[in-house]
């Protein structure tokens, strides 16, 4: 008997090669020139350190509320409602074209983006930021007004 021509496969591939293989790949070359230093800090630190510029706070955006587009001024708080535990709040504002609008503490009002901070009896506290210095607020307090019966 004569013994049978073996193949030897691992995996699927056959361990001789065969004429329609790939070329092995081409090296990549990069070229340095003209690019940035990824270790140093870019031009634009470098030149805030050099003349003592801070760099501004980033802010992030956010959808605008319905209130922000009117003026504080221009807002009347018509009422004040506490849940049963009083932990937590609500006050009903109504805009210029009589529209009743409920905000709540954290909410944004006002065109200066204000921030409601607190709901109290008959008051509610609004936080606004000054344009002329970073990090100072204005408390602005909306009352209550009650209308008088004819």
């Amino acid at each position: 008997m004569k013994p049978l021509p073996v193949i030897v496969l691992v995996m699927g591939i056959p361990l001789a090669a065969t004429a329609g293989d790939p070329p092995p790949p081409e090296e990549a070359h990069y070229r340095f020139a003209g690019t940035r230093d990824p270790f140093q800090p870019p031009a634009s630190l470098e030149r805030r350190i050099a003349t003592g510029e801070k760099e501004a706070p980033k802010v992030k955006e956010r959808p605008k509320e319905p209130l922000e587009a009117f003026q504080l001024d221009s807002l009347k708080l018509v009422a004040i409602l506490f849940a049963t535990d009083h932990k937590e709040a609500a006050a009903m504002v109504q805009d210029p074209s009589g529209k009743g609008h409920v905000i709540r503490v954290q909410n944004y009002i006002g065109m200066r983006e204000g921030q409601v901070m607190e709901i109290g009896n008959g008051i509610v506290i609004i936080r606004e930021p000054q344009q002329a210095k970073a990090g100072d607020y204005k408390t602005i307090t909306l009352r209550l007004h009650e209308e008088k019966a004819k």
